[in-house]
């Protein structure tokens, strides 16, 4: 099943799932950067709009992007409610159609794990993010302390294909065996089974 089907059939109980105590990472990785009407930030894989509340008011200069059409017909209502313009599009967050150095801020928030070509989507991130910018990912790390997987992870990497993301993303292989200089990481959710990971783009120009 492609991750657009599964996402398409997410959208009608995505926010009974993924909101909640997922909320704390969301909060922690908008309140952590300088967001004003100077400030353009894209969301790549923004689905329902979870992340819309946590934004200043008023803020219009927000582009979210996402593979699933269902995804982003939610989104677009809960912008109405916030009384926010963003700019929703469809799109393969791997390859999109912006021009290099076109945002200050590109958000990964739970998608890092999701997609199909992990380093794709970050060589992505880091090309439209202006060279003064910053990215931003949120995920579950299979094994920040250690190699191993946990049960629940463990039984989870069985049902990837239907799950629609990888229980098993290690840390090492997607962060640290990529040379990524890290600006600043964050525990998130509750056990801090999430990490809110910074990265300023003048520190990881070797990303290509």
């Amino acid at each position: 099943m492609s991750v657009r089907s599964v996402y398409n059939i997410y959208a009608l109980f995505y926010d009974s799932l993924f909101s909640g105590t997922f909320n704390d990472a969301r909060k922690k990785a908008i309140s952590g950067l300088s967001i004003d009407d100077s400030k353009k930030t894209i969301e790549f894989g923004i689905g329902t709009g979870l992340s819309l509340k946590f934004f200043p008011n008023n803020y219009n200069l927000l582009t979210g992007i996402d593979l699933s059409e269902k995804m982003l017909g939610k989104c677009a209502k809960k912008a109405q409610q916030y009384n926010m313009n963003i700019d929703l599009r469809i799109m393969d967050c791997e390859n999109t159609s912006f021009q290099d150095d076109s945002f200050d801020y590109v958000l990964l928030m739970y998608v890092y794990s999701v997609t199909q070509n992990p380093h794709e989507l970050l060589k992505e991130a880091f090309r439209i993010c202006k060279s003064t910018g910053s990215v931003v990912i949120i995920n579950h790390f299979s094994n920040v302390k250690s190699e191993r997987l946990n049960f629940f992870e463990f039984a989870l990497s069985f049902f990837e294909n239907v799950i629609g993301f990888r229980s098993k993303f290690s840390f090492k292989e997607y962060i640290t065996d990529k040379n990524l200089k890290i600006d600043k990481l964050l525990n998130a959710n509750i056990f801090s089974i999430t990490k809110v990971v910074f990265f300023k783009k003048a520190d990881n120009l070797h990303v290509e």
